[in-house]
């Protein structure tokens, strides 16, 4: 087993005014590889969908979009203090 970084991406809408939000939420994975580490992922986002509501009594909606990526953990080695969890690039 292996150590793994994953992204996943929820909605949630406001089902009185419509407003959306997006939230990206980072997860540690422990699987046996990349695809298994998006399956857990998967599971984990469509574990998050519910229904709610919130102060206002207006209904909140929790929706899964996507595993928008997996990766290695980047290091193995940790200070007590700091533990990298995942870094991204993206082109300029």
């Amino acid at each position: 087993m292996k150590r793994f970084i994953s992204v996943v991406l929820l909605e949630t809408k406001n089902l009185t005014t419509g407003i959306k939000t997006i939230e990206e939420t980072f997860l540690q994975v422990l699987a046996t590889g990349i695809e298994d580490a998006k399956e857990k992922s998967e599971s984990y986002g469509h574990s998050c969908e519910t229904v709610y509501k919130n102060s206002l009594q207006e209904d909140l909606k929790i929706s899964f979009i996507k595993v928008d990526d997996v990766n290695d953990v980047l290091r193995s080695e940790y200070s007590d203090n700091v533990k990298e969890l995942y870094s991204r690039s993206k082109e300029l």
